[in-house]
């Protein structure tokens, strides 16, 4: 497994594309019937796909971890810096978000982030 992180628009999809990615590898979880996501070799803004399973009342860290394959590749933007949101939802969001990176990152064979089209393995 392999996990991609880096801020909102730093080069993250450009990067999957010069790894030899093609569109349809990739799953866009704001866009992708949710079912359908883990069946892709790519999941794309994993972010989202936390937070649309919190809107639908799933506990999106259990959810994710027991789809995960050795295979994935996932990518997933920081959300967790910057001001702590005064709503707990939002705060809820982030703390789920960084609590299933980190569960990826422990599994993962490869941790990259990636700023300014960068990347810079971490693990």
């Amino acid at each position: 497994m392999r996990l991609i992180i880096g801020g909102s628009c730093n080069g993250k999809y450009d990067y999957l594309i010069q790894m030899g990615y093609a569109q349809e590898d990739i799953a866009d979880s704001r866009v992708c019937n949710v079912e359908d996501i883990f069946a892709k070799p790519v999941i794309y803004k994993l972010h989202e796909l936390v937070k649309r399973l919190m809107a639908d009342k799933t506990e999106p860290v259990e959810y994710i971890l027991s789809r995960l394959r050795d295979d994935l590749v996932i990518v997933c933007d920081e959300v967790g810096s910057g001001v702590v949101p005064i709503d707990l939802l939002q705060n809820e969001y982030r703390e789920n978000v960084g609590m299933v990176c980190q569960k990826i990152a422990a599994q993962a064979q490869v941790v990259e982030r990636v700023y300014c089209g960068i990347p810079v393995r971490i693990k």
